[in-house]
């Protein structure tokens, strides 16, 4: 996926409310993995996050479990700060 579709995509799954959008006060029990990926799905992207490539999995205070391609984290990273700052 083009740098500018993915970035778009994960505007709108912000926006939706289909991607977390938090900010964990200081104490908070998230927790942040990174390892080879699970052959699960990215949440950012929608494809398969391979054996052979990077994964980024959040756990959330709520339960949840967030999966990203490094890449796309580090996009929904700057997605938020740059939500957050306006």
């Amino acid at each position: 996926m083009e740098h500018d579709d993915l970035r778009g995509r994960i505007r709108e799954k912000l926006l939706l409310g289909d991607l977390p959008n938090i900010f964990p006060p200081t104490g908070a029990t998230a927790r942040m993995w990174i390892g080879p990926g699970s052959g699960l799905a990215c949440a950012a992207c929608s494809e398969i996050i391979s054996p052979a490539q990077l994964e980024s999995e959040l756990d959330l205070p709520s339960g949840l479990t967030v999966r990203f391609h490094a890449h796309c984290q580090r996009i929904w990273d700057e997605e938020r700060y740059r939500r957050r700052r306006r």
